[in-house]
């Protein structure tokens, strides 16, 4: 008797094995397949650009000029890293001289944060034309990084900007309230750039990086 209670407590344990074996091969296989993947794929958010505003004729009121942002890698404000913080400034004032070496440190420490893994823009804008004679020199340093941006112009200037309004830099309410004035980083604050601010500053996008092979 005891034998055949023996015999069944191990063909059950046999039989669990084989069921818990089936579920993690056959069943799970999709579940475990997809999280290996969302470890292996980098997601990387696109800020949207900006829609233009045109008049009845569509005639362009407000439109966006394309160019570049340049930042250096975030906590470079350490003691330990301040060396190459300096170093990396002073190669971009060689380059732009209009950006003093002062005026860029500034900008570096007072946006840099022990909270921050994002690269520390230093400068917000510099037009197209502008960045291309110095873009393959920038986009090779190991401490910086160029990302596509564009800047607000309104070709008939302060005609109609009463109606038109104007866009500016987002506030922290700004940014807590809308995810993407928060990649943006900038929303109208009057006339029509902010009445029709969620329809003007798009979608956002999104780049996936995979790293993996099947």
């Amino acid at each position: 008797m005891r034998i055949k209670i023996v015999l069944s407590i191990v063909l059950f344990m046999c039989m669990a094995l084989l069921v818990r074996v089936y579920y993690i091969s056959i069943k799970s296989n999709a579940y475990y397949e997809e999280i290996a993947k969302q470890n292996a794929i980098k997601v990387d958010e696109l800020a949207p650009l900006r829609g233009v505003i045109l008049d009845r004729n569509l005639n362009p009121l407000s439109v966006n000029r394309l160019g570049f942002s340049i930042g250096i890698k975030p906590r470079m404000s350490l003691k330990s890293q301040r060396e190459s913080l300096d170093e990396e400034i002073a190669f971009l004032s060689s380059l732009m001289p209009e950006y003093s070496i002062d005026s860029l440190t500034k900008a570096y420490v007072k946006a840099d944060s022990a909270y921050n893994h994002d690269f520390v823009d230093v400068i917000d804008f510099v037009p197209y034309d502008k960045m291309i004679p110095h873009f393959a020199k920038i986009a090779q340093r190991e401490h910086m990084s160029i990302k596509i941006t564009s800047k607000r112009h309104y070709p008939h200037g302060a005609l109609a900007s009463h109606i038109i309004g104007y866009v500016g830099k987002a506030n922290t309410q700004d940014v807590a309230e809308d995810e993407i004035t928060k990649l943006v980083g900038f929303s109208g604050k009057t006339g029509i750039e902010k009445y029709y601010n969620a329809i003007l500053q798009g979608v956002k996008g999104e780049k996936k990086d995979q790293s993996y092979s099947i």
